[in-house]
């Protein structure tokens, strides 16, 4: 009874805590997003789309007539419906941040929009991708699977995890805004995550020992891909031709203004000189 009359009380106190907070737009930021939109776009809009997964879970399981192949294309056409309305959602918080800050004839735009875009959101999506596949991995550790299917096909699959994690660092190369500050850069930030990755991934091998076979299939999957990825990364450190080599692949796939980016650390610092 508790559990059911939180779940109809959830969404009345989330459109409550929104409408109390509205009229405070414009007072501080966080992240550079003010910060009642921050608290829309991370707190509130993923409480009241859980809220919504929450009862069509509930009213798909109830109907014991959907086969287990129609819960998952209905529960992901659900799913899918909501993170193309998050989208717009992030989209309106970052606008309507633009619109706040209009207010001041000397804000610079362009310099907050390069913030989000080439250094947060480029560290979030390298931080949460990997950090996703890491937890699935794990998981598989913890859960093997009931799928068999022989060794060959494992070890050819688990080349095209290596292969697979080759791409993935060169996507995420040409990622790199191509900013230093110091000795802080995308690309040594993006290779320890990598590491960090690989690291937690043998670590639970030693912990576990899992038996190569289908069973752990994804977690063999992507331990090889991050092997691919730490390979790629530990040479391009090493050999200065490697990684010319590898700019030269990163410069046929990028598009045509890529590395034209404006000076963050630069700017910033001029910026605190003037003041």
């Amino acid at each position: 009874m508790g559990t059911t009359l939180l779940l109809i009380l959830m969404p009345i106190v989330i459109l409550s805590a929104g409408v109390f907070i509205y009229k405070f737009q414009g007072k501080k930021d966080l992240l550079h997003l003010d910060l009642v939109q921050f608290i829309y776009t991370f707190i509130l809009a993923p409480l009241l789309f859980i809220w919504f997964k929450t009862f069509f879970f509930l009213l798909l399981k109830t109907n014991g007539s959907l086969s287990e192949q129609w819960l998952f294309i209905l529960d992901t056409a659900f799913t899918m419906l909501l993170f193309y309305l998050y989208a717009f959602i992030v989209m309106h918080s970052l606008t309507k941040t633009f619109r706040l800050k209009s207010i001041d004839p000397l804000y610079d735009f362009f310099y907050h929009n390069e913030y989000i875009h080439l250094w947060l959101s480029h560290l979030v999506m390298l931080f949460g991708s990997i950090s996703l596949l890491v937890i699935l991995g794990l998981l598989n550790l913890f859960l093997p699977q009931g799928i068999y299917f022989s060794r060959q096909v494992l070890i050819g699959l688990l080349l095209i995890g290596f292969v697979s994690g080759v791409v993935g660092y060169l996507t995420v190369m040409m990622a790199d805004p191509k900013q230093q500050k110091k000795r802080v850069s995308f690309t040594r930030i993006a290779k320890l995550a990598m590491g960090a990755g690989f690291l937690i991934l043998m670590t639970g091998f030693f912990i576990i020992t899992p038996s190569f076979n289908s069973g752990y299939f994804l977690y063999w999957f992507v331990l090889t891909f991050f092997a691919g990825m730490t390979t790629m990364g530990a040479f391009s450190y090493k050999s200065p031709r490697f990684k010319a080599r590898i700019d030269s692949w990163v410069d046929h796939l990028v598009h045509f203004d890529w590395g034209n980016n404006l000076d963050l650390f630069f700017k910033k610092s001029k910026q605190k000189e003037k003041g």
